[in-house]
C-alpha cells in the first residue's frame, strides 16, 4: 500500500504556526499552568487568606507611615526643645497617623481579597474547549464578568471602608491619587491595539488642560484651591503677591486695593521708570481703571517687556535646578542603585542630562505665561488708545476699529486666563516621554479638584458633602483594581510594586509584561 504524497508547508502554515505557538507561550506565562492556582475556594481558606493578608499590609503600612514621619521629624528636630524630642520620637513611630494608616491598609486588603475570592468561588467557570488554532490574542468575553466586575466591585468597596479609618482632612489627597491612579490605568488600557483608541500627544494635551485650569483658579477663582497649592504657585511664578492680587481686583472689580500698589511701589529692586508709571496709577485711582494689569505690577525691577523673559528664564532656572536635582538624585539611588554602581559615568551623565532638561522645562512655564500676560496687556492698551483716536485714519486705526468690542474684551476676560495657561503647558513636549505621565499625575488630582469646587459653587453638581473624597476613592480604586487584576503592565512602575506588596501576585498570571510606551 502506497502512501500519499505529503503537501509541501506553505510559507503561510509557518507563519500561523509561529503565531500560534508565540499566543500558547504568551498564554502560559500571563495564565500559568496550573488549575488550582486561582485562590481559595472555600469560606474559611477565603477567611484565612483576607486575614492573613490585611495583618500584612496593616503591618507595612504602619512600618512605612513611621519611617516616613520619624525622617520628616528628624529633619526638622534642631528646632524641638530637648525635653520634647524624645516625646516627638515616640509620636512619630507609634502617632495616631500610623495607626489609622495601618488600618487603612489592613482593612482595603482584608475586604478585597475576601469579596473577590468568594466572588469568584460563587461563580460558574466556564471549561474551555479551545484548540491550538482557537487561541485569540485575549482571553474569551465569556469572562468578562470574573475578569473585570468582580476586581472593580471588590476594590470599590475596599476604598470606601478604608478611607474611613482616615481623616477627614486628609481624605481629599487620598482620593485625588486613587482617582488619577485610575484614570491613567484606563486610558493606558483603552489607548492600547487591541482598542485602537489613542489621542495623539495626549499627555501634553492633557498636561495643558490641567494647566490651564489650574493657573485659572489661581488667578481668578483663589478659593477653588488650597492654601498650600496657593503658595507654591506664588514661590514658583516668581512675580509679587500684590501683584496678583491687583490682576484679581481689575478683572473682576475695575479696580485694586491702593494698599498693594504702595507696597510694589516700595520695593527695593524697582526701577525709577516703573515707579513713576504706578504713581501714575495710583494717583488716578479714583478714576475706572482698565481691566489690564500694568507690566510694571508684574516686574518692577525691569522696565522692558521684551528684555524681561530671558532674565526671568534663567532666574527660574536656578531655583527648579536644586529641587529636581535632588528628586532625580533621591530617585537614582533609592530606584536604581545597581546600575549607578555598574555603569557610573554614563548613569551620572544621563541624570545630569535629565535634570537639566526638567528644570528648562519648568522654568518655561511661567516664563511663557509671563510672555503671554505682558503682550495681552501691551496689545489691549494698544488696540484701545487706536479704537478711541479721532482723525486718523492710519491702516493700523482703521483695522482696530473693524475688530469686534468682544475680540477685544475677550483679551481681558477671565477666560483669557485659562487659555494661557494651556500654551503654558506646552513645553512639556520637550521632557522625556516616560516622564510626561508622572508631571500630569502631579497637577491631574488638583485640577479635578478645583473643577469640582468651581461646579458646586455654581449649583451644576450636587454637593457631596463628607461622602464625597469616600466616593471618588471608591471609584478610582475600582479602576485601579481592575487593570491590575488583567493588565498590569497599563499601570505605573510604583502602583503595580505597591499593589504587588500589599494584595500579592495576581492568581494565574506568572509574569507581569513590561509597561507599553
Amino acid at each position: 500500500m502506497s502512501r500519499p504524497p505529503c503537501r509541501p508547508l506553505r510559507i503561510s502554515s509557518l507563519a500561523n504556526a509561529s503565531v500560534t505557538l508565540a499566543l500558547q507561550l504568551r498564554k502560559f506565562l500571563l495564565e500559568g499552568d496550573s488549575e488550582d492556582d486561582v485562590g481559595p475556594k472555600d469560606l474559611l481558606a477565603c477567611l484565612r487568606h483576607a486575614a492573613s493578608g490585611g495583618l500584612r499590609a496593616s503591618v507595612l503600612g504602619f512600618l512605612g507611615r513611621s519611617g516616613i514621619s520619624l525622617g520628616f521629624m528628624l529633619l526638622g528636630l534642631r528646632k524641638v526643645p530637648e525635653t520634647y524630642r524624645l516625646d516627638a520620637v515616640r509620636h512619630a513611630l507609634f502617632g495616631e497617623s500610623s495607626v489609622r494608616t495601618a488600618a487603612m491598609l489592613g482593612s482595603f486588603v482584608a475586604i478585597y481579597r475576601l469579596v473577590k475570592n468568594l466572588a469568584q468561588s460563587s461563580s460558574v467557570k466556564p471549561s474551555s474547549k479551545a484548540g491550538i488554532n482557537e487561541i485569540d490574542e485575549e482571553p474569551p468575553d465569556i469572562n468578562a464578568y470574573e475578569q473585570w466586575i468582580i476586581p472593580a466591585a471588590a476594590g470599590g468597596l475596599a476604598a470606601a471602608i478604608g478611607i474611613s479609618f482616615e481623616k477627614r482632612t486628609s481624605r481629599p489627597g487620598i482620593a485625588q491619587e486613587a482617582l488619577a491612579r485610575g484614570l491613567q490605568g484606563w486610558y493606558n488600557v483603552t489607548s492600547s491595539t487591541k482598542y485602537g483608541f489613542n489621542i495623539p500627544y495626549g499627555d501634553i494635551l492633557a498636561y495643558s488642560l490641567c494647566m490651564g485650569q489650574l493657573m485659572y483658579v489661581f488667578l481668578m477663582r483663589p478659593e477653588a484651591i488650597p492654601n498650600g497649592l496657593r503658595k507654591w504657585f506664588f514661590e514658583s511664578c516668581g512675580v509679587p503677591a500684590e501683584g496678583v492680587y491687583i490682576n484679581h481686583d481689575l478683572v473682576w472689580n475695575r479696580t485694586y486695593d491702593p494698599k498693594h500698589m504702595e507696597t510694589i511701589m516700595r520695593r527695593k529692586d524697582i526701577t525709577p521708570e516703573n515707579f513713576t508709571e504706578l504713581a501714575e496709577h495710583l494717583a488716578s485711582h479714583d478714576l475706572p481703571q482698565s481691566p489690564a494689569v500694568p507690566c510694571a505690577v508684574m516686574h518692577p525691577a525691569m522696565t522692558s517687556c521684551l528684555a524681561y523673559p530671558p532674565m526671568f528664564l534663567w532666574d527660574r532656572f536656578k531655583w527648579m535646578l536644586p529641587v529636581y536635582a535632588a528628586v532625580h538624585s533621591a530617585t537614582l539611588l533609592l530606584m536604581r542603585p545597581t546600575l549607578l554602581v555598574k555603569y557610573p559615568v554614563r548613569t551620572m551623565l544621563s541624570a545630569t542630562f535629565a535634570i537639566g532638561r526638567t528644570s528648562i522645562m519648568q522654568a518655561l512655564n511661567p516664563t511663557v505665561y509671563q510672555a503671554l500676560l505682558c503682550s495681552k496687556s501691551n496689545l489691549y492698551n494698544a488696540l484701545t488708545v487706536l479704537r478711541s483716536s479721532s482723525g486718523n485714519s492710519s491702516l493700523a486705526v482703521r483695522l482696530a476699529k473693524a475688530l469686534p468690542s468682544s475680540v477685544v474684551d475677550a483679551l481681558v476676560s477671565d477666560k483669557s486666563f485659562f487659555v494661557m495657561g494651556m500654551v503654558m503647558g506646552t513645553p512639556m513636549i520637550m521632557e522625556e516621554r516616560r516622564r510626561r505621565a508622572m508631571f500630569l499625575l502631579c497637577v491631574l488630582p488638583r485640577a479635578l479638584e478645583s473643577v469640582g469646587v468651581l461646579l458646586r459653587s455654581a449649583g451644576r453638581v450636587p454637593n457631596t458633602g463628607r461622602f464625597g473624597p469616600t466616593l471618588a476613592a471608591s471609584v478610582g480604586m475600582a479602576m485601579v483594581m481592575s487593570v491590575y487584576q488583567n493588565q498590569p503592565q497599563h499601570l505605573s512602575s510604583p502602583v503595580r510594586r505597591i499593589l504587588h506588596q500589599l494584595i500579592g501576585p495576581i492568581p494565574g498570571r506568572k509574569l507581569l509584561l513590561p509597561r507599553s510606551v
